[in-house]
């Protein structure tokens, strides 16, 4: 199972870069409030780990997932 955080913003309000920032940092403030992670800690398995998901781009309401695996945080 994995755990996932997702960013939606319009175009208007930001690239799908942005978007991208925003949901790695919504995962890596949720890994240090509920896994006891360091923010460090927490950012270096995301970099080798973690999975994002691009969706929507049609619509000017894109989206941006980020996830990473619980076998990861077991870990």
């Amino acid at each position: 199972m994995k755990l996932l955080i997702s960013s939606w913003l319009s175009e208007a309000q930001g690239h799908w870069r942005m978007q991208l920032r925003i949901a790695y940092r919504e995962l890596i403030h949720w890994m240090v409030a509920e896994f006891g992670f360091d923010k460090w800690d927490a950012y270096m398995p995301l970099s080798q780990c973690g999975i994002v998901r691009l969706g929507n781009f049609v619509d000017p309401k894109h989206s941006v997932a980020a996830s990473v695996k619980k076998t990861i945080l077991a870990r």
